[in-house]
């Protein structure tokens, strides 16, 4: 959200995966993973829909172009929206830890999917 985008008090209304990707080249056994989000807000009349990709991949491969190891989630949600004091930044930290619930879920979900034995995410961010 930027320039002069609204802060809102925000309920979630719809969720939907929008990119799932795989690659598993070599399985990151007892290795240290990365997690990195991309995340977009935009407004859409009384709607805040917000985008977020997640990148999981080795803390080895963090700036390899190519990778062995790769799970690329994308969650499109929307939030309807009444207005509040709540600060856009606060706003979009609160929106990405309450979506980090299903972003675990549905990166669990593609990793047995896969057959890929179990790799450990964080509980929260």
């Amino acid at each position: 959200m930027r320039g002069n985008m609204q802060a809102f008090r925000h309920v979630l209304k719809k969720l939907t995966p929008l990119e799932i990707n795989i690659i598993n080249t070599k399985t990151p056994y007892d290795e240290p993973l990365q997690i990195q989000f991309d995340r977009g807000f935009s407004q859409e009349g009384d709607c805040l829909v917000c985008t977020i990709t997640t990148l999981v991949f080795r803390e080895s491969e963090m700036n390899a172009q190519e990778k062995s190891f790769l799970i690329r989630y994308t969650l499109e949600a929307v939030y309807g929206c009444d207005e509040t004091d709540m600060q856009e930044e606060e706003l979009q930290e609160t929106i990405t830890k309450e979506l980090y619930s299903y972003i675990r879920l549905g990166v669990t979900s593609i990793i047995g999917a896969a057959g890929i034995d179990s790799i450990s995410l964080p509980y929260s961010i």
